[in-house]
């Protein structure tokens, strides 16, 4: 079993595993175990630990971007956080989000789980995606058009 495993390894690694598993020199391996510390060894410095619940506090939603940029980048850091509460969900983003609309609607409403703040946030987004197009500015606009456009009279 433990032949078959070490002939199906190479096929198993992809990118700069693979790339350094083939340019191993002979003979540098005499075990799994080998193998195992060589490989932890020259990878550990490359994976992406757990977010922690402070990271997800301290996202803001920068000047021009769009809010469905920001919504993504909320949600790529939130992922990353286990057994976060639907309480700390909402309160991150409440703090983070600069969206005027948004901020408003989530002012308003009493929000008690995440679902129902990403059903919200989802509409602001359509709205924002909206106006962002009505007025020629890509997802992620031009800070100086947008500051002019906020002083225009309607």
């Amino acid at each position: 079993m433990t032949n078959a495993l070490a002939n199906y390894l190479p096929a198993a690694l992809k990118g700069s595993a693979r790339s350094w598993f083939v340019h191993l020199p002979l003979n540098s391996i005499s075990s799994w175990e080998d193998l195992w510390q060589q490989f932890v060894t020259n990878f550990q410095g490359t994976y992406k630990c757990y977010a922690i619940e402070d990271d997800l506090h301290t996202l803001t939603q920068n000047p021009g971007e769009s809010l469905r940029d920001y919504i993504r980048r909320f949600n790529e850091c939130g992922n990353m956080i286990p057994e976060i509460t639907d309480a700390s969900v909402i309160r991150a983003f409440k703090s983070g989000v600069r969206d005027r609309y948004t901020t408003q609607e989530l002012a308003t409403r009493r929000i008690t789980s995440a679902r129902k703040l990403f059903e919200i946030i989802d509409r602001c987004a359509h709205a924002d995606d909206a106006l962002r197009r009505k007025e020629g500015k890509s997802k992620v606009g031009d800070e100086k058009k947008m500051s002019t456009d906020k002083d225009a009279p309607e």
